[in-house]
C-alpha cells in the first residue's frame, strides 16, 4: 500500500491551521523528513510547525524544535532557545550538551525563558 504523503499533508495542514496540536506536530515531521512535502529549510516550515505545537506543550515537538535550533537546521542556530525547549521537554542530556557550548550568562537567560514559559497564564 502506497502512502500519499501529499494528500496527508493537505489534510494535516487544514486541521493544523485550526490549532490541532497533533496535526501541527505531524505536519512538521513531514516537512522535516521530506515526506511528500518540500524540504525547504530556507523557509523553515518544520521549525514553524514544531514551534506551534511546542508552544502548546507538546513534548515531542519541544524536543524536535530544540534539535533544529541546536543544529541550525532550517533556523539560525540558537543555543539559548534550544536549551529552553530541551529543558521544557525534559531532555536533560540534550539540554546539558547544549549548555556545554554556552556561557553562564546564556544559561541564565535560557533558565529565565523556561521559568517565563512555565509561568504563562494560559498554562
Amino acid at each position: 500500500m502506497a502512502t500519499d504523503y501529499a494528500a496527508a499533508g493537505v489534510w494535516y495542514r487544514k486541521v493544523a491551521d485550526q490549532g490541532l496540536v497533533d496535526a501541527q506536530y505531524n505536519l512538521a515531521h513531514m516537512y522535516e523528513q521530506s515526506h511528500g512535502l518540500p524540504a525547504d529549510y530556507a523557509q523553515p516550515a518544520a521549525a514553524s510547525w514544531y514551534r506551534r505545537a511546542a508552544d502548546q506543550g507538546y513534548i515531542a515537538a519541544q524536543g524536535n524544535l530544540g534539535i533544529l535550533l541546536a543544529t541550525g537546521r532550517g533556523v539560525h542556530r540558537d543555543y539559548v532557545q534550544a536549551y529552553k525547549w530541551f529543558a521544557l521537554a525534559g531532555a536533560t542530556a540534550n539540554r546539558d550538551f547544549v549548555a556545554a557550548r554556552m556561557t553562564p550568562r546564556q544559561i541564565d537567560e535560557a533558565e529565565e525563558l523556561v521559568r517565563a514559559w512555565q509561568a504563562r497564564p494560559e498554562r
